[in-house]
C-alpha cells in the first residue's frame, strides 16, 4: 500500500529470549504457601509502568486494616 523500499526501514527484533523465559517459568521453587491465608504473588520488573507503587500502597493498607503479615521470598 505504501510502496516502501527495503532501504527505508529497519526491523529490530525483540531482544527478550522467550525460550529462556518459558524455561525459567517451569523451574520449581521452594515457596511455602499457607492455604489458610490469602497469598499474593507478583512477578515483574520494578518500573513505574508496572504499577508496583500502587500494589505496595494497597498491601500497606491491608496490613493496617486486617493485621496481615507480609513475607518476601
Amino acid at each position: 500500500i505504501f510502496n516502501y523500499s527495503d532501504k527505508e526501514y529497519l526491523v529490530i527484533n525483540n531482544i527478550i529470549d522467550s525460550t529462556e523465559i518459558i524455561r525459567k517459568s517451569k523451574e520449581k521453587h521452594n515457596i511455602n504457601i499457607d492455604n489458610k491465608k490469602v497469598n499474593f504473588c507478583s512477578v515483574g520488573r520494578l518500573v513505574y509502568q508496572k504499577g508496583y507503587d500502587i500494589l505496595i500502597e494497597y498491601v500497606k493498607k491491608l496490613t493496617k486494616e486486617r493485621k496481615v503479615f507480609i513475607g518476601t521470598y
